[in-house]
């Protein structure tokens, strides 16, 4: 996006603006400290407010620039956004895979003040293109080589598609764990379908069974680790933690991840 000069503060009113108008002929326009930002930044490739496409048909871009903004709060120290979990990519990686997963996780990370910290989101190549502000290091070659180990080892896993769109989000850890010698094939479409017939096994659930439950003589009321077990429960309930066990990386305290 290019700003075109002359751009003055609007100073008929005492408020502090939170943008910039551009009195230009040519332009007459508003541009907010979001579209200020992502010009600066980014790679300029995808537009932050609604168009038209060949057929008429408009195409919004709320969400795309809620993500901008979330990234313009939170490097003007406004936000605070806690670090997500998540998994560790193993040292025989390709470097192309790991810093894709590392803007992976940034876009995730961003996302999560605004949505559930699982929800699956939209990771195009343009997308990436613009979002790193790299347009010509990213090259489509990079991307879909990165992208096929991420995809076929399971810590990208398609959660669904909207046209041409897909959303991702991070495999599950059995997925990960199923996928840890998997091949990588030459093309995106194959090995999605070679992970979408992935037999996945189910995790074993936990128990909080006493071990010395089998025991002739066990008794709950004099069993030390009962007694153990119980003052554990009893702490969890009072702080409000639940553990959730379909999480690897932590429990849910007060029903927040």
């Amino acid at each position: 996006m290019h700003i075109p000069q002359p751009c003055y503060w609007d100073l008929t009113k005492r408020i502090i603006p939170n943008g910039l108008y551009c009195h230009a002929s040519a332009c007459l326009r508003y541009y907010s400290l979001t579209d200020l930002y992502h010009a600066k930044v980014s790679g300029n490739l995808l537009h932050l407010h609604t168009e038209f496409d060949s057929t008429g048909k408009p195409r919004h871009h709320t969400a795309l620039r809620l993500q901008w903004t979330t990234r313009l709060l939170e490097a003007a120290n406004v936000l605070h956004i806690q670090e997500l979990g998540a998994p560790t990519l193993p040292h025989h990686a390709p470097h192309e895979a790991r810093d894709l997963w590392t803007i992976f996780l940034h876009v995730r990370r961003l996302r999560s003040v605004t949505r559930k910290a699982d929800a699956p989101l939209p990771f195009s190549w343009r997308f990436i293109q613009d979002w790193t502000g790299r347009a010509y290091e990213w090259t489509s070659y990079a991307v879909n080589r990165a992208k096929r180990w991420l995809i076929a080892h399971g810590y990208l896993e398609l959660a669904g598609k909207d046209g041409i769109e897909h959303y991702w989000r991070v495999g599950k850890p059995a997925l990960r764990r199923a996928r840890r010698d998997a091949p990588v094939f030459t093309t995106g479409r194959a090995i999605v379908e070679d992970v979408a017939a992935t037999v996945v096994p189910e995790p074993p659930q936990p128990t909080s069974a006493c071990p010395f439950a089998d025991e002739s003589d066990h008794s709950e009321s004099t069993c030390e680790a009962c007694k153990a077990q119980a003052r554990i429960l009893a702490l969890r309930r009072q702080r409000g933690i639940v553990v959730d066990y379909a999480n690897p990386y932590g429990v849910r305290m007060g029903g927040v991840t």
